[in-house]
């Protein structure tokens, strides 16, 4: 796979695993789906730890002398495990259904 193509696909992956993340945050915290104990608080905590992750690798790989093209993948592989992690578990909780109001 091209180097560019592997960079653009990692961004697509990371985009729709913290989209699909966001939004099912944001129905439960309105009301509409059933979240984790405690998942507001979570969501704030879990991104330093993540972005460090990421800032590591990406240094790890510069100072090897990784591809230019190859950085963005090495960058966006610990934040989309963590987003992917939490779409997993997200998704195991039901969605609450709406009253029929007829």
């Amino acid at each position: 796979m091209h180097p560019y193509f592997a960079a653009c696909a990692a961004l697509t992956t990371l985009s729709i695993e913290a989209q699909t993340v966001f939004w099912t945050r944001v129905a439960g915290l309105s009301g509409y789906a059933t979240l984790p104990q405690g998942e507001a608080q979570r969501m704030a905590a879990e991104k330093p730890r993540a972005f460090a992750e990421s800032g590591a690798a990406l240094t790890r790989a510069i100072w090897r002398g990784a591809p230019a093209a190859a950085l963005f993948g090495i960058w966006a592989a610990p934040l989309t495990r963590t987003a992917r992690a939490n779409r997993r578990r997200l998704g195991r909780h039901r969605t609450r259904r709406a009253r029929a109001t007829h």
